[in-house]
């Protein structure tokens, strides 16, 4: 019994000792944020911070023109109606899709199951690897079905109104394109059932 112990309280240690850091930062993140985490609407307000934290800045730099001998097209720059029109098209597809589907999952009580192993960062680097090939390719074939001349007539015609590239002009999306690249986007980490940690990555 004595020697099964030790044996235990070694695999214990092991397992913490190759989560390589992750281990101590995931048990915090349980104890003290775990109705946070868990909650059925976290990952997808974080998607969002993430991308219009991003966005914004750089919009910012587009729209006042700083940092003009950078940019590859020049004389295309976003004005202030321009991203008025993004985020308009933004709001509808919020509407028409990530809102009632938020409302689904609050209406069934969906909630985020969190694992209380944590990655290691090799598994961590991998994941993301891989996951970004897949949704690369995914990305790839539904772009080449979006050309498709009666599909570009009807959908995806709208993102090419605008031909100067800009971080935010990536929302200005038919919904059923914004529907289509969305699952290319979230359908590889839930097939591989990724750790939520690979997700946030």
């Amino acid at each position: 019994v004595r020697n099964s112990r030790a044996v235990s309280i070694m695999t214990e240690a092991v397992a913490v000792d190759t989560s390589l850091t992750l281990y101590p930062f995931w048990k915090y993140v349980l104890d003290n944020h775990r109705d946070l985490i868990s909650h059925h609407a976290f990952n997808m307000v974080l998607m969002m911070l993430l991308f219009f934290g991003w966005c914004i800045p750089f919009t910012i730099l587009d729209i006042f023109q700083i940092g003009k001998r950078f940019k590859l097209q020049q004389g295309k720059y976003p004005t202030i109606k321009d991203v008025s029109w993004f985020m308009l098209w933004w709001t509808i597809n919020q509407f028409m899709l990530v809102i009632p589907v938020a409302s689904l999952q609050v209406y069934f009580n969906v909630t985020t199951e969190l694992p209380e192993a944590a990655p290691t960062v090799a598994e961590v680097i991998y994941d993301v690897a891989l996951i970004l090939v897949i949704h690369d390719f995914l990305f790839f074939a539904t772009h080449v079905f979006l050309h498709i001349p009666p599909v570009y007539r009807t959908v995806h015609y709208l993102h090419h109104q605008y031909s100067a590239p800009t971080a935010i002009s990536t929302q200005l999306l038919h919904p059923i394109e914004y529907f289509v690249q969305g699952l290319s986007a979230t359908l590889p980490p839930l097939a591989f059932r990724v750790h939520p940690i690979t997700l946030w990555v």
